[in-house]
């Protein structure tokens, strides 16, 4: 398991504490929650078997999960956290609904570069 991130990210005067964190090799996926006053307002998982296709290797790991949690702190710094929310909520769902091996689909409605790339634009 890979050392993670904590991050306070103020916005509208609100702290958000984010975390990054591995949560191992045999789940072989990172999570991020956000989390306001103690309660988690946001978890996004993401899985890095795609990572481990040619062996593991820890810094292919922990640049992911770098570039997750920066994604996210950038997303709540412009105010689009609650897009972001809902996002994450309909990628869950599908892959509640598919449950097949190609998530990637669902991934894709978590919709985190689409956002960041609007935020660079912005």
């Amino acid at each position: 398991m890979i050392t993670g991130y904590n991050t306070e990210v103020p916005y509208g005067g609100v702290p958000y504490h984010v975390q990054t964190e591995d949560m191992g090799i045999d789940t072989k996926k990172i999570i991020t929650h956000v989390f306001k006053g103690g309660a988690i307002l946001l978890s996004k998982k993401t899985s890095y078997d795609h990572l481990l296709v040619e062996g593991y290797e820890e810094s292919k790991i922990k640049s992911l999960m770098n570039d997750q949690h920066k994604t996210i702190m950038r997303i709540i710094q412009a105010g689009k956290l609650e897009q972001l929310r809902k996002k994450v909520e309909e990628a869950e769902r599908l892959e509640k609904e598919s449950r097949k091996d190609d998530k990637e689909a669902a991934v894709k409605v978590a919709g985190m570069a689409e956002m960041e790339e609007e935020i660079k634009q912005s």
